[in-house]
């Protein structure tokens, strides 16, 4: 078959790739310049399996109303006069109940680690010098001084209960795991840490570009082609099912589409008066040049504090955080600079006076904090891969696999119904 992937991002490009492996050909198209430029640019580049909890949890929408006007407040919202955000703030509220969350953490443990499962299945086909700035090291959940724990505990003790290699760390065995903290130890900064031991990190962005470049080499343009500065206006329907795309004025035929572009595929779908229950959440990073002689930390951190994750890529480290709402898509000083002083904190010898790359993106969320994988109802051959909110790069390979193996006809080897599109369309939304 013919398939056309609508967006550049891991997303997109895990899927283009996983289409491939059914013996489809494929066609990216990509709105931007180049590839992963958007939400997959400079995000947090953790692969965060231990880590993978809707957002959506009892007690979260106090928090995020009762801290919004503070700079540092890891969750920031603003309430607009736009029917879509209170739609999506109604169904977030809903989702954060008891129930609810818990068996969307347990969707999404099973969807993370079937992910990872594909990641490695990935690199060993693309062969050992296949790298884009990984490191499997695990992930650390940093306990800031005197934080309330027991909720935590029962955590840790849950996944462990169901497999996960997860285990709870005093703070001196935190500092072993990762000596660069040995400082903030010392001072007494931390209570401990979780550690996540099969977690990963790396450059989403740097995947996409060698990955991409493989699949070119490998393929010939019939089997897979790229199209960077190709922005989608419109999807061609015919009775009922799907027959293309248009860009501008430009018809590109297809037997199947999916749309794999963030927050666009609400934009595209509406015209077929499908609404899709997703909001852009805003995030922010910045990039600290390193030194070879400066003590950086070589595991991902993921602060508690103010809920900053912290990732070694090659010789810089990344660091990203923060989720607010309904927010303007500029650089805020006040976010950057309390990223920096939590890392001047925790790391006093890092270089912080140099030009850090400030960057914001807007993740896609769904109000229940799981992602949309599967067909579009009311039009054969469409489906979609989108709302990964936060959890693009955890989740990227399995949703991959998952929406290509439904495009194929087959039945995915991981429980997919809890991401049906049409599972989000309840009433609150």
């Amino acid at each position: 078959m013919r398939i056309i992937v609508v967006g550049g991002g891991i997303i997109g490009a895990t899927t283009a790739h996983a289409c491939l492996r059914h013996g489809h050909d494929v066609t990216l198209l990509e709105a931007g310049h180049e590839l992963a430029s958007v939400t997959s640019f400079a995000n947090g580049g953790q692969i965060a399996v231990s880590e993978s909890a809707p957002w959506s949890q009892p007690g979260m929408p106090m928090k995020m109303l009762m801290r919004s006007w503070r700079g540092d407040a890891p969750f920031r919202l603003r309430l607009r006069a736009d029917p879509a955000q209170w739609r999506w703030l109604l169904a977030f509220l809903s989702n954060s109940r008891a129930g609810p969350h818990r068996a969307g953490k347990l969707r999404n443990l099973a969807l993370a680690r079937y992910s990872l499962a594909c990641l490695h299945q990935t690199r060993a086909e693309l062969g050992n010098d296949f790298s884009y700035d990984d490191r499997q090291k695990g992930i650390l959940q940093l306990i800031p001084a005197a934080a309330q724990t027991h909720a935590m505990q029962r955590d840790v003790d849950e996944m462990a209960a169901r497999g996960g290699s997860v285990s709870w760390l005093s703070p001196d065995e935190t500092s072993d795991v990762e000596p660069a903290l040995a400082s903030a130890v010392a001072r007494g900064l931390l209570a401990g840490a979780v550690w996540g031991q099969t977690d990963e990190s790396g450059d989403a962005r740097l995947f996409v570009a060698r990955l991409v470049a493989q699949l070119t080499e490998r393929y010939s343009d019939a089997r897979f082609c790229v199209r960077c500065d190709t922005p989608i206006t419109g999807l061609v329907k015919g009775d009922c099912d799907i027959r293309g795309v248009m860009s501008g004025e430009k018809y590109i035929e297809a037997d199947r589409v999916i749309l794999a572009a963030g927050l666009q595929t609400r934009d595209l779908l509406a015209p077929l008066g499908v609404r899709v229950p997703m909001y852009g959440v805003k995030g922010y990073s910045i990039t600290i040049p390193l030194d070879d002689d400066i003590s950086a930390p070589e595991t991902s951190l993921t602060d508690l504090k103010n809920r900053l994750v912290m990732s070694r890529l090659g010789q810089r480290l990344r660091v990203a955080g923060f989720a607010e709402i309904g927010m303007r898509p500029d650089v805020e000083p006040v976010r950057v600079a309390t990223m920096m002083t939590r890392i001047g904190e925790l790391f006093p010898d890092l270089p912080l006076d140099g030009d850090l790359s400030p960057w914001v993106g807007f993740r896609p969320m769904t109000p229940d904090g799981a992602p949309l994988i599967g067909p579009v109802a009311g039009t054969k051959g469409l489906f979609m891969n989108t709302g990964h909110g936060p959890l693009g790069w955890t989740f990227s390979h399995g949703a991959a696999q998952i929406i290509a193996d439904l495009v194929s006809g087959k039945t995915p080897s991981t429980e997919f119904q809890g991401f049906a599109p049409d599972r989000a369309m309840m009433a609150t939304v």
